[in-house]
Formats: C-alpha cells, sequence, structure tokens
C-alpha cells in the first residue's frame, strides 16, 4: 500500500468531484472513522503547538481554506508523514521557525 492508499483509507483525502473541470465537492470520504477522527485530533494539536512546522501551514492555509479545510491539509501531511516513519524507517525532524531563523549566510553583516 502506497502511502496515498493509507491516506485514502484513513479519510483523510479531499474530495475530487469534477464534472467539465469545474470542482463540485471538497468533502473527504468516509474511509475508516476512527482513524479520521484522531488525525483530526492530532492535525488541531499540531496547529496550536507554538513553533512546529504544522503551526505554520496552518497559519499560511487558514485564510484561503477556512478551519476545518487547514485541519483537513494538516492531517493528510500528517497520515503520509506516519506513513513514512513506520514503512520506510525515515527519522522525523522538526522543521519550525527555530530552523527557518537562523541568519544566513548571506546576510550582511554591521
Amino acid at each position: 500500500m502506497l502511502d496515498i492508499g493509507a491516506v485514502l483509507w484513513a479519510g483523510a483525502c479531499p474530495g475530487d468531484d469534477e464534472s467539465a473541470g469545474v470542482n463540485y465537492s471538497h468533502r473527504s470520504p468516509k474511509g475508516n472513522r476512527h482513524m479520521r477522527r484522531l488525525l483530526n485530533q492530532a492535525a488541531n494539536a499540531a496547529a496550536r503547538t507554538k513553533g512546529s512546522i504544522f503551526e505554520i501551514v496552518y497559519r499560511r492555509s487558514v485564510t484561503r481554506l477556512g478551519h476545518n479545510q487547514a485541519i483537513g491539509a494538516i492531517a493528510h501531511r500528517q497520515c503520509r508523514l506516519i506513513w513514512l516513519i513506520l514503512h520506510q524507517g525515515v527519522r522525523y525532524e522538526e522543521r519550525g521557525p527555530a530552523v527557518t531563523n537562523n541568519p544566513s549566510k548571506s546576510a550582511p553583516r554591521e
């Protein structure tokens, strides 16, 4: 099963009803009810965690999508991330503002 299959099974992928190039539905499929709820709770907690990459993603997308769809997008990312960690043995390293706020080498010195 690919990571996309895991996301589809969990019900954390966006709907894709389309006709003549127009998207009609953004509802997630039913999937596994318990897994979907667990992912949404984890996404909500991650979006409110100060200094995490998921907080940055939430703040960037909430103005466009609204709260519920932004949480759904984070749940989708987290489901793919969990699959990678469990099946491919990838080590997770947080990429948050603490990493991006370091002064770069190209910054002028005074």
